[in-house]
């Protein structure tokens, strides 16, 4: 895959490493998750949150590219290549994610033995955002340009806008009522939610302010 260039996996394990840090620090550290749950629970975290930023990013990067020149080469690379492993990461959030999925790990998405309103909302919306990734993520695979054409390759890749709303709100709904409760966040650090919902959102605002002018 040529547009795994060494300098996209460089930022890519940056990002990565990053969010792991961040899970690591905030779960274990701050809010005093057993080890034992790094595995599976904080990992899956890390999957998430560089999955979703990735994605944002691939499509940020596109819309800024007026304000800062790049070759145009690199700028389609660094796209691909922030999208395909995005969402290789968002597959291993599900598979995941659905392993550890019961009442144990996430009480607020039952009722007992069956979910609520919270978890089965929150699960449709991440599977509705994970269907509108999935286009974009085949258009990003090798050559793929040069098989469709870039007309009807740019099409494909904005149906990912649909799916950065989708996951937006797949957040929203998880960790809002967290959100607010500034004062019972673990070392005073952000939900990753909250920072999921961020960078969902960034690059459709972005895309609704440029399309205005």
């Amino acid at each position: 895959m040529k547009f795994l260039t060494q300098k996209n996996v460089r930022t890519i394990l940056i990002i990565f490493v990053a969010s792991l840090g961040y899970a690591m620090l905030r779960y274990h550290i701050f809010k005093g998750v057993e080890w034992a749950h790094f595995p599976l629970y904080t990992l899956n975290k890390a999957f998430s949150l560089t999955g979703l930023i990735l994605i944002a990013l691939s499509y940020a990067s596109g819309k800024l590219r007026g304000r800062r020149k790049r070759n145009g080469e690199e700028l389609l690379n660094r796209k691909k290549s922030f999208a395909f492993i995005g969402f290789i990461l968002i597959g291993a959030h599900i598979i995941a994610s659905l392993t550890i999925l019961h009442a144990g790990y996430f009480p607020k998405f039952y009722d007992g033995t069956m979910m609520n309103l919270t978890g089965e909302s929150t699960m449709l919306f991440g599977l509705i955002s994970v269907i509108f990734f999935l286009i974009p993520a085949i258009a990003s695979l090798p050559d793929m340009i040069d098989k469709i054409g870039e007309k009807r390759w740019k099409k494909m890749q904005r149906i990912g806008y649909y799916g950065l709303v989708a996951a937006s709100i797949h957040v929203l709904i998880m960790g809002w009522s967290g959100w607010f409760t500034i004062s019972e966040w673990p070392g005073s650090l952000p939900p990753i939610t909250l920072i999921s919902f961020i960078f969902g959102a960034a690059p459709v605002l972005l895309l609704l302010l440029t399309s205005k002018n």
